[in-house]
């Protein structure tokens, strides 16, 4: 079996010429700045100032929940009161309808009744 060189250097293996070594190693410090550095590059290409952090998120979604259940409350006792307004309305055009009823049952009743068609 031959071997020729021009097959190795073909197969994608680097050859020896090509070989660089590795970057040292960084201490664990410097690697935590870099990563810093990088996060606060991100924030701010996000448009965050960084400033209040997680607390002030928090806090601004809570004021803005309790908006929500404000807005509902007020909508919901809108609804209640016109609803109320809407059935006391019913009511007495219920009682003004029965009370005229009555009024004009009694001026009716005042005619004495007929009894020819019960024979």
């Amino acid at each position: 079996m031959e071997v020729d060189s021009d097959a190795d250097s073909d197969s994608g293996a680097p050859s020896n010429s090509q070989l660089k070594p590795m970057p040292a190693t960084k201490s664990v410090i410097e690697l935590r700045e870099k990563l810093h550095a990088r996060l606060n590059s991100m924030r701010k290409g996000r448009g965050s100032d960084g400033s209040g952090g997680r607390d002030a998120l928090l806090q601004k979604r809570r004021d803005l929940r309790e908006n929500r259940r404000q807005k509902t409350r007020a909508r919901v006792r809108e609804e209640r009161d016109t609803d109320a307004a809407k059935a006391k309305a019913k009511e007495r055009e219920a009682k003004q309808k029965a009370g005229g009823a009555t009024f004009n049952a009694k001026v009716r009743s005042t005619k004495t009744p007929s009894y020819s068609r019960c024979n």
